[in-house]
């Protein structure tokens, strides 16, 4: 019985935590959706970051380790460096069309340049403003 107890609190537990993700749609092209958690938000290495799901029309192909995925959805963390303007990607989930996760990874990666007019620039204009409002430094 005590076990069934585990098992059924672990699963609420991970419901709930599902559930509590709330997507905002900041980009929607003929091609792909790009969507934010704000609740994401939060700051690892003096930088903040947000997560963003990605919805494409048609498939993408993800390169790593000698191994392609195709995949129609990604969720990313993006961390930015708000004074240079730079990024980097921490992790990507690559999922089916019907949701079904096929890779997660970590990304070890330097910041790089953040271009303008590309979703990464408008998360970021997103990431910064929100690290501004709540006091952050300009890093």
């Amino acid at each position: 019985m005590r076990r069934k107890l585990t098992v059924l609190t672990a699963l609420l537990f991970s419901y709930t935590e599902v559930m509590a993700i709330e997507w905002t749609s900041i980009i929607k092209d003929t091609e792909h959706e790009v969507y934010v958690d704000i609740d994401s938000y939060n700051v690892s290495e003096q930088s903040p970051y947000l997560v963003a799901k990605t919805i494409y029309q048609l498939p993408q192909t993800f390169v790593a380790a000698n191994q392609k995925i195709e995949y129609f959805i990604s969720v990313s963390k993006l961390q930015y460096n708000c004074q240079q303007p730079l990024y980097r990607l921490r992790t990507i989930k690559l999922l089916d069309k019907n949701s079904k996760t096929l890779n997660v990874f970590k990304i070890n990666a330097n910041f790089k340049k953040l271009e303008a007019n590309t979703d990464a620039f408008s998360i970021g204009q997103l990431t910064c403003q929100v690290h501004q409002m709540l006091g952050g430094t300009n890093s």
